[in-house]
């Protein structure tokens, strides 16, 4: 009966708190919970959907291994896991994941807008076996979990002002509805619903930026019938920001030095401020956070924050840092500082493939630019395709490539040889069908 009392209290707790509270973005994180306005941040739209209107084609995983080349040899080499310990330490098998996908379908300015940006994403927490007997000696035994899907879209005006929206579907498993009706004489055990967030961001393109996101409106979450529900918990995210980009690219246009642009190939410098305001809490907690980055030469990024949540007792710093090997992103976080009690480094890692070529410049320059193509496809399942432009078979080579592989890890036998070869197989033909694109081109 321990196990039980622990699924019925402790777990909804994590269900509300990890997919709709717990900033699982890397370079947020590091910055102190701020980054809803810096167009950098690899997980737009779980901070603020209108960040979508300045990303381009990209696919993020955080917390979870992606299998391609280049992470099984961060894998073997990084001392870094993938999963916070703290997880396993509530619960052995205790896991998060999350990957998203964003593409901008149309090259051409929609009216006054400019061409949207849509995005997908997928956030799952897994909370460990849970056991219990039934009222007749029956043993059960469950995986209580989390997961939310998320469709997002976002454009801009002239470059001023940003603006997106999400709809997200959750569905949170606490127990199964046979035991919950015996033990308390209730149905249910499942909450389904919709909740939605919105976005703005005014960009004065001076380097100063202010953004505002509303995050899970909607409906109570219930897991009975019977129950009145709780509500989301629902938050206002204002943040002041300024980044060095804007500021430089503006000088350089009133002063007609243009020669200033180089100062942006060198690197950067990004500040923000920002604060959370609780829209249906009894305490109506404000969490302030504040953090900054510093990038050298585009490729290395290292950050450093401040948060601050007197309510809860998380003070401290937060660090991280990132890298870039061509279009693929590689992010870190800890934040570890901030809690009361010891713990181990509390990482968030995550993995971007995008279709920025920014980096790839210097790259271009050693070995010419079709063996820069090439050995971006090589590192990644479709890597190659999202740089040249073909975007749609870059995210699907990667996906499926994912997907086979992933899915080998589940079986044994011959079904895990089966998936091993089919994931194999379109790996290599995503390489053929590169080398022919590049022959044409």
């Amino acid at each position: 009966m321990k196990k039980l009392m622990f699924s019925l209290v402790f777990i909804p707790v994590l269900l509300k708190a990890m997919p709709l509270l717990i900033e699982i973005d890397p370079v947020m994180t590091a910055q102190g919970f701020s980054g809803i306005t810096l167009f950098e941040s690899t997980v737009s739209t779980y901070g603020n959907p209108a960040l979508l209107a300045a990303k381009r084609t990209s696919v993020t995983y955080i917390n979870e291994q992606c299998k391609i080349p280049v992470d099984y040899i961060y894998s073997l080499v990084s001392p870094i896991p993938r999963q916070p310990q703290w997880l396993s330490g509530l619960a052995n098998d205790m896991r998060l994941y999350y990957y998203e996908y964003t593409i901008r379908p149309l090259s051409k300015r929609l009216w006054k807008f400019s061409s949207p940006t849509l995005s997908f994403y997928r956030f799952k927490g897994t909370y460990g076996r849970v056991s219990d007997y039934t009222s007749d000696g029956k043993y059960i035994e469950w995986s209580p979990y989390d997961e939310i899907k998320a469709v997002g879209i976002g454009t801009d005006i002239d470059s001023t002002l940003f603006a997106g929206i999400r709809a997200k579907y959750y569905d949170s498993y606490l127990i199964p509805e046979d035991l919950l009706e015996d033990a308390f004489g209730l149905k249910g055990g499942r909450a389904k619903g919709f909740l939605f967030d919105f976005g703005l961001i005014a960009n004065t393109k001076m380097g100063l930026r202010y953004g505002v996101s509303l995050l899970n409106l909607g409906g109570p979450i219930k897991y009975s019938p019977e129950d009145n529900g709780d509500s989301p918990p629902t938050f206002i995210r204002q943040e002041v920001s300024f980044n060095s980009y804007d500021f430089i690219n503006f000088i350089r246009n009133i002063t007609g030095i243009y020669r200033l642009s180089m100062l942006n190939t060198l690197g950067g410098f990004t500040y923000s401020t920002a604060i959370w305001t609780d829209m249906v809490g009894d305490l109506h907690e404000i969490w302030k956070g504040k953090g900054y980055e510093v990038n050298i030469l585009n490729l290395f990024f290292i950050r450093k924050g401040y948060f601050n949540d007197t309510v809860g007792s998380r003070i401290g710093e937060t660090s991280g840092f990132g890298f870039k090997l061509g279009n693929i992103v590689y992010n870190f976080a800890n934040d570890s500082a901030i809690y009361s009690f010891t713990q181990p480094k509390n990482w968030r890692v995550s993995l971007t493939l995008t279709d920025n070529t920014t980096s790839l410049k210097l790259i271009k320059k050693l070995i010419g630019r079709n063996n820069t193509v090439k050995l971006m496809g090589i590192l990644a399942p479709g890597g190659g395709h999202l740089i040249i432009g073909e975007k749609y078979k870059g995210i699907f080579f990667f996906g499926l490539t994912n997907l086979f592989l992933k899915a080998a890890e589940k079986e044994t036998d011959i079904m895990k040889i089966a998936f091993l070869l089919t994931g194999a197989g379109v790996y290599a033909y995503s390489i053929i069908d590169l080398n022919k694109i590049l022959r044409t081109m």
